[in-house]
């Protein structure tokens, strides 16, 4: 038999073989029982929109419709996904009215960490600013926001009372590190189970998840019929009035004495724009592109405009212009910022990217100038709005698809203040630098009535971090009042959230 010959009888018998095992397995799953264990379930028809809870049994039966970070676990959603796999709810499709007839009660649980909190809090620890009894170094955005729930509303023991049912864990984990405190939610998995543990979830009917300081846009586990605070949302998966944004803030702020703002009034404040700032992978497409078109731009250069943009060492490693597919689109005088010989201090300390703009501090940028640029950080807004507005100057926005702080509720006083204070600027204004013009242009009355709106809000006292938890559930208590006119709203809520 030729060599051929032979090598063709081999293909066919390996045609062959494959095929019979294919036809074995096939006849095998067949004669499968349909609920043995680990068989797929028949999956129910579900309303669009949509999607079946899964019991923690039964985590690994998927059915073809499950999404992927449901078969996978370790996947980690992308925006269009976490868009289809939340609920698309709204009060009138996600809430039961029936329970709050008597007011914004709140049952907190599970009452490990909630028992803590509301002890400290009756003994006068304040977990937003005393450090004491939390962990040195580290301060729980979760137990801040538990104790403002625990000095401000009507907290039940009978969750058959409550309007309101808020996880006293931060399931998302963000800046609470889980893997430090909560191990054994630490990853993806264990969050989805803990979830769809919670004696009282019911897929998240009438709950409130405090996802706070998550850089992520989009949260990290699925939420249900859930309603969720944070600090991170994007328009893709933002539900309007029913969601809430907070401003963004940390511990250790920027603090200006009212002394420093009148002074920096009177001085009539020198500059027209500031900003400081590093520029790095994860918001190059917005920073990267500001820095280049106003370098690059002769027209718009200014004596009194200041952009600082700094390489720096903290995330070099993630700098995309070092690719060469992505360096040819980065500013020539940003390039250097993926070599790590062209920092000024061997111990880690920035650089500059734009070397001919005077290194002015933050501090002092803040009360020297009119405007303070502010766009999106890795999340979707940025800490300079809450130190603009303390430090009496108008933040400009840059962030096409976030959130603002407490939108959706058109006619509510908070909302109204934050649509006036801030300046957005889209990204499209950037070509050319013509947000550059644009801010110089604008009038006396214009500027002092978003400097009136700004100046406004730093008085209100809505901008400490300890207030934020309360307003985000005061804007809940407002929608609710919206569809529901005999509901009655908390007193301390219709200070900034009258209808």
């Amino acid at each position: 038999m030729s060599y051929a010959n032979r090598k063709s009888n081999m293909i066919a018998a390996a045609i062959f073989f494959a095929f019979a095992i294919g036809l074995c397995a096939s006849t095998q799953h067949a004669h499968a029982p349909s609920h043995s264990h680990g068989s797929r379930v028949p999956t129910k028809q579900l309303q669009p929109g949509l999607q079946e809870t899964h019991s923690a049994s039964t985590l690994d039966q998927h059915s073809p419709q499950t999404p992927l970070w449901e078969r996978n676990m370790s996947t980690i959603p992308t925006y269009h996904q976490m868009r289809a796999g939340m609920r698309d709810c709204s009060l009138e499709a996600c809430f039961d009215f029936a329970r709050c007839t008597t007011g914004m009660k709140v049952y907190v649980y599970p009452s490990a960490l909630w028992s803590r909190v509301s002890s400290h809090v009756k003994q006068g620890y304040d977990p937003c600013e005393d450090h004491q009894w939390m962990e040195p170094g580290h301060q729980s955005y979760q137990e801040c926001f538990l104790a403002g729930i625990a000095t401000h509303f009507d907290v039940v023991s009978n969750p058959e009372e409550a309007c309101i049912l808020v996880p006293s864990i931060d399931l998302n984990c963000a800046f609470n590190q889980c893997k430090r405190n909560l191990p054994e939610i630490a990853s993806s998995t264990d969050r989805r189970v803990y979830f769809k543990r919670l004696p009282h979830w019911n897929d998240g009917l009438n709950h409130v998840i405090l996802n706070y300081n998550n850089d992520f846009t989009r949260p990290l586990s699925l939420t249900g019929r859930a309603m969720v605070i944070r600090g991170s949302w994007v328009k893709s998966t933002f539900r309007r009035q029913f969601d809430v944004q907070l401003p963004l803030s940390k511990p250790r702020m920027m603090k200006f004495s009212q002394a420093e703002r009148s002074m920096a009034q009177r001085a009539q404040r020198d500059l027209l724009l500031y900003f400081r700032g590093c520029i790095y992978k994860t918001v190059a497409s917005q920073r990267a592109k500001m820095m280049k078109q106003y370098m690059e731009t002769p027209a718009a250069r200014r004596n009194d405009v200041v952009l600082f943009g700094m390489c720096c060492s903290t995330s070099r490693s993630r700098l995309p212009w070092a690719h060469p597919s992505i360096a040819p689109r980065m500013p020539n005088y940003c390039k250097k910022c993926g070599d790590p010989n062209a920092f000024k201090h061997s111990n880690g300390g920035n650089g500059p990217c734009a070397p001919d703009q005077p290194n002015i501090t933050m501090r002092e940028g803040q009360l020297r100038s009119k405007f303070i640029m502010c766009p999106r950080g890795i999340g979707s807004l940025s800490y300079r709005l809450i130190e603009t507005i303390e430090s009496g100057a108008v933040p400009v926005f840059l962030g096409d698809d976030s959130v603002m702080p407490f939108a959706g509720s058109a006619g509510a006083e908070l909302t109204k203040l934050w649509q006036n204070c801030l300046v957005p600027i889209s990204e499209q204004s950037l070509r050319k630098a013509f947000f550059i013009s644009k801010l110089a242009g604008m009038s006396s009355d214009k500027y002092q009535s978003h400097l009136m709106a700004c100046r406004n809000l730093q008085e209100s006292g809505s901008l400490q971090f300890s207030q934020y938890v309360v307003e985000g559930l005061c804007q809940i208590q407002y929608h609710i009042k919206q569809r529901m006119s005999s509901f009655p709203m908390d007193a301390r809520c219709l200070v900034h959230w009258n209808i």
